[in-house]
């Protein structure tokens, strides 16, 4: 897990600015606050030990000129974490990718771009040496792969409680353990990964999901089911698509990943943004790191509230400050705050643009 990170003179992040993480972080602010470019900074970190950092597996940046921030004379992007304990930090300039080369090994951060590939009929069943991309092409491949795992399927099962109805939590506000339950015989006692792909799925969406192989073709199709009736993706609306995909992401990593959502809200109706937070919380929770990019308000609302259940979430959000150097000249930098919730949901150190245009509007319609 990445528990702190800092960042200076990359992009937007003229001043060196430094920022905590928790196991589920909410990332938010006003087009072009720097918000990306934060993400791109772990990213960069993953990509360090690839030939290209810059230009690497998760996320395509050009040359050096184009990450450097333009306002300062340094020569060099500095970035830095600590990760499971351990300090990290290295530096990018015009000639070199990476002064030193001190991060080793760090293969578990994933990434799901907000321009992922929509509804198909059919997938290709190969993965061609990736997990998965930043688009998701793979996903589909992976859930065919690993649809019968039975040690991912034991490995999640165990944090469901027997005995009670699973669908009583799609209507809790927050987690509660005690309540994760399922119906007995629920689970067959041979847990498959796909059985717990459906589980979240029937309590996210009410559908289920099927693989199958197209015989003689290198192509898998997903059957959606609902009350014992058959539907093509095409006909469960995009929404479902991209929960389905959000989910495999999230289940298919091993315990210490470290997973970058942008916009997990798109193609949702509000109250399935709500609840597909529900989801990651309870993932948080259990080994993984989450690290969400959002527009979404019902998002935030949710982590206003988890908060408040005193639950391990960060709301980070970033904005661009004007700024005055030594001697007098202004510049702008992308500034991140944390932003502190009180006992009763309240926003204790309010920022302008922290969702405030709900507000705005409605005076707009109360004076006319």
């Amino acid at each position: 897990m990445i528990s702190k990170l800092k960042i200076k003179n990359y992009k937007s992040f003229a001043m060196e600015t430094e920022i905590d993480l928790a196991p589920l972080n909410i990332i938010t602010g006003g087009n072009s606050s720097g918000k990306t470019s934060l993400l791109e900074t772990i990213l960069l970190i993953r990509q360090s030990q690839e030939h290209d950092c810059l230009n690497g597996s998760l996320k395509y940046l050009g040359d050096f000129n184009n990450i450097k921030n333009n306002q300062t004379l340094e020569d060099y992007v500095y970035i830095s974490a600590v990760i499971d304990g351990k300090d990290y930090s290295f530096k990018f300039g015009e000639n070199s990718n990476l002064i030193p080369p001190s991060i080793k090994n760090i293969n578990n951060i994933f990434y799901l771009s907000a321009e992922r590939i929509g509804i198909r009929d059919i997938y290709e069943k190969n993965r061609r040496n990736t997990f998965f991309n930043s688009t998701g092409e793979q996903l589909v491949s992976l859930l065919n792969e690993f649809k019968d795992d039975r040690k991912l399927g034991k490995h999640y099962a165990k944090f469901f409680v027997e005995e009670e109805n699973i669908e009583n939590i799609v209507e809790l506000p927050i987690l509660d353990e005690s309540l994760l339950t399922t119906k007995k015989g629920f689970l067959t006692g041979k847990e498959s990964f796909i059985e717990i792909v459906n589980i979240w799925m029937r309590i996210l969406t009410g559908y289920e999901v099927e693989c199958r192989e197209l015989r003689n073709t290198n192509y898998v199709q997903i059957i959606y089911s609902k009350d014992s009736h058959e539907y093509k993706p095409q006909h469960v609306g995009t929404g479902v698509t991209f929960i389905l995909f959000q989910i495999i992401a999230t289940l298919i990593s091993e315990n210490d990943n470290i997973l970058i959502i942008e916009n997990p809200e798109i193609h949702l109706h509000p109250s399935l943004q709500s609840r597909i937070m529900y989801f990651y919380l309870w993932v948080s929770k259990h080994g993984k790191q989450i690290i969400i990019e959002t527009h979404s308000d019902h998002l935030f609302n949710s982590g206003r509230y988890y908060k408040v259940k005193e639950e391990n979430c960060n709301i980070l959000f970033v904005t661009i400050e004007d700024n005055e150097d030594m001697e007098g000249n202004s510049y702008y930098s992308s500034s991140v705050k944390n932003i502190q919730i009180g006992e009763f949901g309240e926003v204790l150190n309010d920022q302008p643009g922290l969702f405030d245009q709900y507000l705005i509007d409605l005076e707009r319609i109360m004076e006319d």
